[in-house]
């Protein structure tokens, strides 16, 4: 749908986890093509701050677990972006 949306000239915003860098950079070079400018914002708290906010929001079904927290923070943690990762990206406006 964001490239349907890019298509007919608008702005899209993808916020679900793109924590792999592969994702990202399919993301960034489909988007490219479309002629759209493209930034990265990357936000990294830390695993007990996304818990947190799991445990208030209650809405995870199936529910998760702290140990899947903690694991997919460690992932993420090794797809930060890098400084040519975010170079390949526009400046932030």
């Amino acid at each position: 749908m964001a490239f349907d949306v890019l298509r007919a000239g608008g702005t899209a915003i993808i916020e679900w986890g793109t924590w792999g860098r592969d994702e990202r950079e399919r993301l960034r070079a489909e988007a490219t093509t479309l002629g759209a400018r493209t930034e990265l914002l990357f936000l990294d708290p830390p695993a007990d701050v996304l818990w947190k906010r799991i445990e208030e929001r209650g809405m995870e079904d199936p529910p998760m677990k702290h140990a899947d927290v903690v694991a997919m923070h460690e992932f993420m943690q090794s797809q930060r972006p890098d400084e040519a990762e975010r170079s390949a990206f526009d400046e932030v406006l």
